[in-house]
């Protein structure tokens, strides 16, 4: 095709048209697949949402409440605890609020559990600082982590799945050094009662530090985790591999693009939570990625992006996944048959185009 119209190019620009022709081609990374491919079992195990979303929407887009294992909540950490290191009535508002949430999931799923989760940043009681005004008192951390614990368990008959006792350390200047929330963890770690539940290790705002908190504190964590809200793909791959070379699991603690499950499914981790209102699309991944062999897996780690795709449990069916921080494009091609894809065809090659911070699904049929 291209020298059918070669002779309208006037001769000044032919080069300037390769050039350009090839910078056109090579932003668009071909994935080539065929529709009889087997696939290799992957998927994730541990499925969670936070209670900051639209719980209702995000149950139903999951495909029900059997689909998610575990809810969120955040600590009381603004009211110290009273005499007896009992909940204080508004501690116990702020719980109840959060738990009214997770009972649309936990009502409907007698087996999904719920998780805490607290941080030194702003708000925090000066009860539970120490006198430097920098590290927190471990001993009164663990004394609210095992109240609200009580209290969820006693009020609502539900246990804990997992606990993080230090949240996005690398951001806003919170309260606790590195080797004050090491300590802390080992406390944890040491108590009958809470260390028997997996500790996430201090997740970070950005892959960028996640090696930083991680390593003075891996001896203590159960599940390296990172939000990975700023910084690049080459750390967050490695950060994963890491963990996981450690014996240790990752799991994505606060999932804000689609992109992040994508990679972990495919670097070994466990799973994530999904801290906003789902897309469609992060929906229907949670569902379709469970059911079926993935068929590809692609990467472009300088604008971190991914697609992936798994057969269906309907015949002649396909689903595809992509996502991207930065913004990219994929071209899908099927080697084998004409396809179509979202309905449009038959055809054999279809480009997948993600804009920055945003997912894409194609269902592929024959």
């Amino acid at each position: 095709m291209f020298n059918r119209y070669l002779h309208f190019i006037p001769r000044k620009n032919f080069l300037l048209t390769i050039i350009l022709s090839s910078i056109l081609v090579s932003s668009v990374h071909a994935v080539t697949f065929s529709t009889s491919d087997v696939g290799v079992p992957k998927g994730l195990s541990h499925w969670a949402i936070g209670w900051v979303g639209n719980t209702q929407q995000n149950i139903e887009r999951m495909g029900g409440a059997a689909n998610i294992d575990t809810v969120r909540i955040g600590c009381p950490k603004e009211w110290a605890l009273d005499s007896n290191n009992q909940l204080v009535p508004d501690a116990i508002a702020e719980v109840d609020t959060q738990m009214a949430k997770a009972l649309l999931v936990t009502s409907a799923n007698p087996n999904a559990k719920i998780a805490m989760v607290c941080s030194g940043g702003n708000g925090i009681n000066a009860w539970y600082i120490q006198n430097n005004g920098v590290d927190i008192r471990g001993t009164r951390w663990l004394s609210m982590f095992k109240a609200v614990k009580n209290y969820v368990g006693s009020t609502y008959g539900l246990d804990f799945a997992y606990i993080e006792v230090a949240n996005e350390q690398d951001f806003n200047q919170k309260k606790g050094t590195k080797q004050n929330i090491n300590n802390i963890m080992a406390k944890f770690k040491a108590d009958p009662e809470m260390g028997i539940y997996p500790q996430v290790g201090p997740s970070t705002l950005s892959t960028a530090t996640a090696m930083n908190w991680y390593q003075p504190t891996k001896g203590n964590t159960d599940w390296g985790a990172t939000h990975a809200i700023s910084g690049g793909a080459k750390k967050y791959i490695n950060f994963v591999q890491t963990v996981n070379a450690d014996g240790k699991s990752y799991y994505g603690s606060e999932i804000h693009n689609l992109v992040e499950m994508i990679m972990s499914e495919h670097y070994g981790g466990i799973g994530g939570l999904w801290w906003h209102s789902l897309s469609v699309n992060e929906g229907l991944f949670s569902q379709y990625c469970q059911q079926g062999n993935r068929i590809f897996y692609k990467e472009k780690r300088s604008t971190f992006s991914a697609m992936s795709a798994y057969r269906g449990a309907e015949p002649r069916t396909i689903h595809v996944f992509a996502a991207s921080k930065k913004g990219e494009s994929f071209n899908l091609n099927v080697s084998n048959r004409d396809v179509f894809f979202n309905g449009v065809g038959p055809q054999r090659s279809y480009v997948v185009n993600i804009e920055k911070n945003r997912d894409a699904y194609v269902k592929i049929t024959w």
